[in-house]
């Protein structure tokens, strides 16, 4: 399971490249769980 879930995450295309016959791309942790999160200014909470 830990295989097919890396491959997973490396790939959001899985099926597709192995349905395919494409090479899968290797997981980068850096890139899969990097925090990707931006707020506006109205969203920022307030020390109020």
């Amino acid at each position: 399971m830990v295989t097919l879930g890396a491959g997973a995450l490396a790939n959001h295309d899985w099926p597709d490249r192995v349905r395919a016959g494409e090479p899968l791309d290797d997981l980068d942790p850096g890139v899969v769980f990097a925090p990707d999160a931006s707020l506006s200014d109205p969203e920022v909470p307030s020390d109020d």
